[in-house]
């Protein structure tokens, strides 16, 4: 008998790893105390990963810190803000991700472009979250001169000239060997990071374990990750293939529009901000139901995808 879920009837705990797949909505979930005073809200712990969504207010900064065992990978779903990673500055607005490596000090600002408007992003850590891993570093904004030049391109206001700048703070030239990465997913701009999936799904990958893409440059991450995050896009009215994987399990995000998700028997309608919970071993697939936009939706891996693992039924 399918189970259908329309919106507005969610579980509103955090998902937790184990084999009943599960349906939640940002809206539901409850904030969760935090050292930086941000809107955080829990959305998942797995093995190998935890997932937070974020919204930070208008010209707010989270707190320069660093995590000592943790790897970070953020994700920008709304706004426009500066990230700044050790002595470099990246600036980051909607569907652009940056990957920390541990033991970096870090902290976002939000700039929105015309004020007043939350920087809203979700933030992945391998291993998952753990609070006690969290070192603020309260010399560091004082060692950040509070101007800063142009190391790469340039942009206008809303960003549209150069989908990628990085800033340099003063300091030593910026040496790849630290792993620090950043890329911005727009099929548009950058074809490089396109896969070759078989259920039909228009695919990106945006995360590996081991490098990131940069407009077709491949750059070293770490090897340690854990996870991989890839941008699917479904066209108006198309239905993925039903299929399942015995190793990985996975998380859905939509970014934006609406659809149709069906795990085993039961069937759930999601829309922007639903998270679906996919454990390994169950047939699952997507569909979008409308008929002019298209449904784009932000898929965490863990372990990393792979073709190899994706069994169509």
């Amino acid at each position: 008998m399918e189970e259908k879920i329309k919106p507005g009837n969610w579980d509103t705990s955090i998902i937790i790893e184990s084999d009943v797949h599960r349906v939640v909505n940002i809206d539901d979930l409850k904030p969760a105390e935090n050292v930086c005073q941000q809107t955080l809200k829990e959305i998942a712990s797995l093995k190998r990963v935890s997932m937070a969504y974020v919204a930070m207010d208008w010209r707010a900064a989270s707190l320069p810190h660093r995590h000592q065992n943790t790897h970070e990978v953020y994700f920008i779903l709304n706004g426009e803000g500066v990230m700044h990673v050790g002595l470099w500055g990246i600036d980051v607005r909607n569907d652009i991700c940056v990957v920390i490596p541990k033991d970096t000090v870090h902290f976002l600002e939000n700039y929105t472009y015309m004020g007043n408007k939350q920087l809203t992003h979700l933030v992945f850590a391998s291993p998952p979250f753990d609070k006690n891993d969290v070192n603020v570093e309260n010399t560091y904004r004082n060692r950040v001169p509070s101007y800063f030049t142009f190391a790469e391109g340039g942009t206008n206001s809303k960003n549209e000239k150069y989908p990628l700048t990085f800033y340099k703070y003063g300091g030593p030239e910026r040496d790849e060997s630290l792993s620090l990465s950043a890329t911005h997913h727009n099929p548009e701009l950058d074809k490089s990071s396109s896969l070759n999936t078989i259920d039909g799904t228009e695919a990106y990958e945006l995360v590996r374990e081991k490098e990131i893409s940069i407009f077709g440059k491949k750059y070293p991450v770490m090897n340690d990750l854990g996870f991989s995050l890839v941008l699917g896009i479904l066209s108006a009215g198309r239905k993925a293939a039903i299929h399942s994987h015995k190793e990985s399990d996975e998380i859905y995000y939509v970014l934006n529009g609406v659809g149709r998700v069906c795990i085993g028997n039961s069937e759930y309608d999601v829309r922007q901000g639903s998270v679906v919970y996919v454990p390994k071993g169950n047939m699952h697939s997507l569909q979008n139901l409308s008929e002019t936009e298209l449904l784009r939706v932000l898929c965490v891996t863990s372990p990393q995808y792979e073709n190899r693992d994706m069994y169509i039924i």
